[in-house]
């Protein structure tokens, strides 16, 4: 009598990666030889515990084992791995701080790096040198120049960094301005006209459309995004297409702006919010949007890739699981007394879009903003009109989310 020790033969494909946008082929049980055995049962196995054949999880390695067995008991093994990307290509964003701040070094789409003033200076070249953000029609608008940029020779002393990063509430202009001529803006609209400050845009709509050009000409496929009310990205290396797991966010567009969209221009991509912000800034119809709405959606983009992110499917685990009752709209606020603006800090776990509101010891709504991209730890500042600085007056802070509100009391200083 004989006795069969030899364990089956089985052969593994290689390692494969796939793209979504391809076809994704059948994996095919391979066939296993044995000495003995002439039909020798083979079976697979997928590591997230799926049929073989089923949808593969974006950007996540799955390992399939065939193993195979001979009538005698006999057995032997092979794996590879699956791999499934996305077709969508990082994009590089820069948020308004970026661009306000003259020592800022970024990586660009191509994988090389450059400033902050080279690419605000090649946006406008590439428009002919200058930027009309609003509308011609209605006469209200703010004229960016290349002289801006480059006018002076000493990088620092340039328009655009005194007039980035900008804050204050989103709203339509009031007719023409441009930096170059005081009298246009000397009635803080949308630039500020005296100290401290002097020359900052307190229109938060204007500096953010503006980021958003200046990000829309450096990256030529950004226009062309579809807008989603929430999406993931993740951090890239520069010039890589691979996503790093660990360095996730998640960020949130107004279902509202998308719609109007889509049912006004057909789509709702980055080019069309882009065309949106400005009639918003020039004060055309924007059906039921707030200026507000327009903000937080034109944020999320230039925050949701800033620094060269790609898009990748929202993670489980960060859809927040928190019961009802832990759920509230906690924060704290600082400084207090203030003096022309107060950071809001969110303190509650959970990603939720948060509308701010002020409101005068009368209970006046004085200043109302949403925020998009709130959740715990993050922060907000609100800056306060020139009326609302130095009396000494109380204030009251309301933060509304999804599940909850908080109120809280602020005052400004005596001088």
């Amino acid at each position: 009598r004989m006795f069969d020790e030899t364990p089956p033969i089985i052969d593994c494909v290689e390692d494969m990666e796939l793209f979504e946008c391809d076809e994704i082929p059948i994996i095919e049980i391979p066939v296993g030889y044995d000495n003995c055995d002439e039909d020798v049962l083979v079976t697979g196995v997928r590591s997230d515990g799926l049929a073989l054949n089923d949808p593969f999880p974006l950007n996540q390695q799955v390992i399939i084992t065939f193993t195979a067995q001979d009538d005698c008991g006999n057995e032997s093994s092979c794996d590879f791995t699956v791999i499934l990307l996305s077709c969508e290509i990082p994009h590089c964003t820069y948020t308004q701080g970026y661009y306000g701040n003259v020592n800022g070094s970024a990586c660009l789409p191509d994988g090389t790096t450059s400033s902050a003033q080279s690419i605000m200076e090649n946006a406008l070249n590439g428009v002919g040198g200058t930027f009309n953000f609003g509308s011609l029609s209605t006469g209200n608008y703010f004229r960016l120049q290349l002289s801006d940029v480059i006018g002076n020779p000493i990088p620092s002393e340039n328009n655009i960094f005194r007039m980035l990063p900008g804050g204050g509430t989103p709203r339509k202009l009031v007719g023409y301005s441009t930096f170059d001529d005081y009298s246009t803006w000397s009635d803080n609209d949308p630039l500020k006209a005296s100290n401290p400050n002097m020359g900052k845009i307190n229109n938060n709509l204007l500096s953010q459309t503006m980021t958003l050009f200046f990000n829309l000409q450096m990256d030529g496929f950004l226009a062309n995004y579809e807008l989603q009310s929430s999406f993931a990205t993740a951090d890239v290396e520069c010039g890589s297409d691979v996503p790093i797991p660990d360095q996730i966010e998640v960020f949130y567009i107004s279902q509202n702006v998308i719609d109007y969209l889509v049912n006004t221009q057909g789509s709702a991509t980055v080019e069309t919010l882009f065309e949106l912000a400005n009639k918003a800034l020039g004060g055309e119809d924007i059906g039921n949007l707030t200026p507000s709405a327009i903000n937080g959606a034109v944020d999320a983009i230039n925050r949701g890739f800033d620094q060269c992110r790609m898009e990748i499917p929202v993670p489980p685990e960060m859809i927040p699981s928190v019961p009802v009752k832990d759920l509230t709209a906690d924060f704290s606020v600082y400084p207090v007394p203030f003096v022309d603006r107060v950071t809001i800090k969110y303190q509650y776990q959970y990603d939720s879009p948060a509308e701010i509101q002020l409101f005068d010891a009368k209970g006046t709504l004085l200043l109302q903003e949403n925020d998009y991209n709130a959740g715990y730890n993050r922060e907000h500042v609100l800056y306060l009109p020139n009326y609302l600085q130095g009396k000494g007056e109380m204030y009251f802070v309301k933060v509304i989310t999804k599940t909850g509100v908080t109120i809280k009391k602020i005052i400004s200083t005596n001088f």
